[in-house]
C-alpha cells in the first residue's frame, strides 16, 4: 500500500506526482530504486524516468485510447475505428542467414529505426514489432496513415545506400493497410495483461500486406481505407477484387503508386487509361476486351507483376471460362 499524507503545505501532491505513484504503485522497487528513492529529490526525477522508460514497451497512444475506462483491469476494451498497418521484410531468411545472434539483432533494428520515423510523423504509433514486421495504428486520417506507408518505403533508401557500400543485397518490403471497427483491449492471463487489437479490419490488414508478395505492390490498400482518402491525394490503380482465406465478403484492393521509383510510377501511370479500360470489361465478363487492354499495358510495362498477373488469368480463362455466373472476385486458396 502506498499512502501519501501532508497536512503542513497545501497542493503538496500535484496531479503528476499522483500519477507517478499509481503507476509505480503495481511493483515494489528493486534495491537500486530503493537507494535512489532515499536520496532528497531523486523519488520524482526518478519515478518520471521510469515511467517514461515503460512507455517504450506499452505506446501511451494505446493507454489514451482507454481513457473512457476508470479502471484498466484485464478485459477491459473499447471499440474505435482505426486504419491498421502492417509491414514486412521480403526474404528475411535470406538477409539473416549466416549472421550471429548479436548481428541479427542489429540487423533487425536498424531496420525498424528506418520506418518508426514515418510512422510517427504521420500521426499513428507503433502497437507491436514481430521480428522485423510492423504494426501500427491510426486513428483519424486515412490520407496520413497511407502517406505514412508510402513514407516507409521511401525511408528504405538511405538504409538500402549504406547497405550497398557494404556490399549488402537490397532490403525490400511490403505494406498493407485497411481501415475499420476494431477493439483496443487488455488481454491475457491472472498475472501477464497485454494490451492488444483485434477484430477484423486487423485480420484484413494482415491479409493484404501478405498480398503485396503476390502481386509484387509495394503499398497495397483496401478499399475501405481508399473510400476515406481526398481524391487525387496519391497515385492509385485498382489491382484487384478477391475473397481471402476465411472471409466472405471480397474486398478491392488498390496500389499506391507513389511508393514507386519515379520511373517505374511514370511508366505504370502512363498504362492507366487502358488498364482501366480492361478492368471494367473483366468485371463485366467482357474476356477479349480485357484481354487486349491487358495486353497493351504488359506492351508498355513487361516487368510489372501486376499486370502480368491480371494478364495471365484473362488468357486462363478464356481458355477454360468458370461454370456459372460469371464473378469478377477471384477466389484465393492460399493467405
Amino acid at each position: 500500500m502506498i499512502y501519501l499524507e501532508h497536512q503542513g503545505t497545501a497542493g503538496a501532491f500535484p496531479p503528476e506526482r499522483v500519477e507517478v505513484v499509481r503507476a509505480r504503485g503495481g511493483r515494489p522497487p528493486c534495491r537500486r530504486e530503493r537507494h535512489a528513492l532515499r536520496r532528497p529529490g531523486n523519488a520524482l526525477r526518478r519515478q518520471i524516468s521510469l515511467t517514461e522508460a515503460n512507455l517504450r514497451f506499452v505506446p501511451g497512444e494505446f493507454i489514451n485510447a482507454l481513457v473512457d475506462i476508470d479502471e484498466v483491469s484485464l478485459g477491459d476494451t473499447v471499440q474505435k475505428e482505426m486504419t491498421v498497418l502492417f509491414s514486412d521484410m521480403r526474404e528475411f531468411t535470406r538477409h539473416v542467414e549466416g549472421m550471429s545472434p548479436v548481428e541479427n539483432i542489429a540487423f533487425i533494428n536498424e531496420y525498424l529505426a528506418q520506418l518508426e520515423p514515418a510512422v510517427i510523423a504521420h500521426g499513428g504509433f507503433v502497437d507491436s514489432y514481430i521480428g522485423d514486421a510492423v504494426m501500427a495504428l491510426f486513428e483519424g486520417s486515412c490520407a496520413e496513415a497511407v502517406a505514412a506507408g508510402v513514407a516507409m518505403q521511401r525511408s528504405l533508401a538511405p538504409l538500402n545506400e549504406r547497405r550497398r557500400a557494404r556490399g549488402r543485397r537490397p532490403i525490400t518490403m511490403g505494406v498493407g493497410l485497411n481501415t475499420g471497427e476494431l477493439t483496443l483491449g487488455t488481454i491475457g492471463g491472472p498475472r501477464r495483461i497485454k494490451c492488444g487489437v483485434i477484430g477484423d479490419a486487423v485480420n484484413l490488414a494482415a491479409r493484404i500486406e501478405s498480398l503485396t508478395k503476390s502481386y509484387g505492390a509495394a503499398v497495397l490498400v483496401g478499399e475501405a481505407t481508399l473510400a476515406k482518402v481526398e481524391p487525387g491525394r496519391f497515385s492509385v490503380r485498382e489491382v484487384d477484387r478477391v475473397r481471402v482465406v476465411g472471409r466472405l465478403a471480397p474486398v478491392t484492393m488498390y496500389e499506391v503508386l507513389d511508393a514507386l521509383p519515379d520511373a517505374r510510377r511514370e511508366a505504370i501511370e502512363r498504362t492507366l487509361g487502358d488498364w482501366r479500360e480492361a478492368v471494367e470489361a473483366y468485371r463485366e465478363g467482357r474476356l477479349e476486351e480485357a484481354l487486349a487492354g491487358f495486353g497493351r499495358c504488359r506492351a508498355a510495362v513487361p516487368d510489372d507483376p501486376v499486370i502480368r498477373l491480371r494478364h495471365q488469368r484473362c488468357e486462363r480463362y478464356l481458355k477454360a471460362r468458370p461454370k456459372g455466373e460469371w464473378s469478377e472476385v477471384e477466389e484465393l486458396t492460399h493467405k
